[in-house]
């Protein structure tokens, strides 16, 4: 789904559709078991030769892989004719339907944790995804502060989750659980949740 305004619903795609049908297939029919162990778990027992995953995993590499080598790469780019590269950060959201004073007493707290991280940045090794928050002082304290910060200041372009995203991702929860559970088809479940996300983007 790309950004409002102008908004293009994708998750009924073919290549959407595709994907989706993988895993179905891989499931239903060839009976691959759905969950796995953890990657960390299989590297720690010498079931994985190679562990690739974002930056945040570093910590467990430096704790629990004295023997390891370890090497970074820059954010993957969005293609030639974006020219962007793209930063995911952890969002926190709020259901819309609780009582006004409880929702006021959240945002504050969500606003506080915001604006004091620091000593959560620099013990994750994890700058915050507020660029602001991104301060100089910083860059000898977090590893990853040079290369995330510079590149995202000449390369990102911010981009903001619509004011539907709690509806959009219940959606779409409740179409993988329709799809995953038998009572409708890839193309059924995914044409659906398209129609209706269109619907809340209006």
């Amino acid at each position: 789904m790309t950004p409002a305004p102008e908004a293009e619903v994708l998750v009924d795609s073919e290549e959407a559709k595709s994907a989706v049908q993988y895993f179905h297939d891989l499931v239903f029919e060839h009976h691959a078991l759905p969950g796995v162990n953890w990657n960390g778990e299989l590297m720690l027992n010498d079931g994985l030769a190679m562990y690739i995953d974002g930056a945040w995993t570093y910590n467990f590499y430096n704790t629990n892989m004295e023997e390891g080598q370890i090497a970074f790469w820059p954010y993957p780019r969005l293609g030639p004719e974006r020219g962007s590269t793209i930063m995911w950060s952890h969002t926190l959201a709020v259901t819309s339907n609780i009582e006004p004073d409880v929702l006021e007493a959240t945002m504050r707290l969500i606003q506080f944790l915001s604006d004091n991280s620091k000593e959560h940045s620099i013990k994750t090794g994890m700058p915050s995804a507020r660029l602001s928050l991104r301060t100089e002082d910083l860059a000898d304290q977090i590893w990853t502060f040079g290369a995330l910060t510079t590149q995202m200041a000449a390369e990102g372009v911010p981009e903001y989750q619509s004011e539907r995203f709690t509806e959009v991702e219940n959606a779409m929860g409740a179409a993988y659980s329709s799809i995953f559970t038998g009572q409708q088809t890839v193309e059924e479940g995914l044409d659906d949740v398209a129609q209706r996300i269109r619907r809340a983007l209006r």
